[in-house]
């Protein structure tokens, strides 16, 4: 009985064979189809190109939130081709903002601290003049601004204690070491040297933090890519996705149209 299973499927498997061998020439016409398709599209579609920053450290946690819902706004107008309102935003022209595909913050990466921005747009140069303005418009919102403005009146108000405080152990400092050259003063508690390594600590942490003051930003690069090089279309995937859709194409046309001709012997 095991045998018999057997030798019926390798009829069938026969059958099938010679069925495709019989329409191969609709197999190949349908790939040949399909892969024309696929080369039309894939070197007929305007190359696009992309930039990508990675950003960290932002001044709150919540700049990223702010940020992606800035692009998600943008990125509708993208989506709407609404470009009138775009170019009012960001002062670009209607005729670049064209030229623009897409603009999004990844969800995931966001969480981590660090976040990125990924654009993408069928001229290298539009794109960069775009990326400038984009990033101009993202620093500017009320938002960012307000969270900047806390930022660095926190930092001012720390330089401020950092210096005063500064201030007040040198003099202290001066005092002491005069009382003890002059012999006024013995005992103190304390070694003096302790309060002049104090001071320079003090000294390090307020340049510290003037030098963050001076750098302030919403947020710190950490890297930026731009692609030379087209990132889509992807010809070599379109074209063998095309290739092998043709071949399954053919394939299920063959089959149906033996369906049908059996079909038609039965009844005549």
């Amino acid at each position: 009985m095991r045998n018999r299973d057997c030798y019926e499927d390798e009829i069938d498997l026969y059958e099938v064979w010679f069925l495709l061998k019989k329409r191969k020439k609709l197999i190949v016409l349908s790939s040949l189809l399909f892969v024309s398709l696929a080369c039309a599209f894939a070197f007929l579609s305007p190359p696009v190109y992309q930039l990508k920053h990675y950003f960290s450290n932002p001044i709150s946690s919540s700049v990223p939130f702010q940020i992606e819902s800035a692009v998600n706004v943008v990125n509708t107008y993208l989506e709407n081709g609404d470009y009138g309102k775009l170019s009012e935003l960001l002062k670009m022209k209607k005729t670049d903002l064209e030229k623009i595909t897409l603009v999004r913050v990844p969800k995931l990466e966001k969480m981590r601290g660090v976040f990125s921005l990924i654009e993408e747009g069928e001229s290298l140069e539009v794109l960069k003049n775009f990326d400038s303005k984009l990033l101009a418009y993202l620093v500017s919102l009320p938002s960012i601004r307000q969270e900047m403005k806390k930022r660095r009146e926190l930092l001012m108000a720390q330089i401020e204690g950092y210096s005063k405080e500064i201030k007040d152990m040198e003099n202290l400092a001066n005092e002491l070491k005069s009382q003890i050259k002059e012999g006024k003063l013995k005992i103190v508690g304390f070694n003096p040297m302790e309060l002049d390594t104090t001071i320079v600590e003090y000294k390090a942490q307020l340049k510290e933090l003037k030098l963050e003051l001076s750098s302030l930003a919403p947020f710190k690069e950490v890297s930026f890519y731009l692609s030379d090089k087209p990132v889509k279309p992807k010809k070599e995937l379109i074209v063998t996705v095309g290739f092998i859709s043709g071949i399954f194409v053919g394939v299920f046309l063959a089959l149906f149209l033996e369906w049908l001709e059996n079909i038609k012997e039965r009844r005549g």
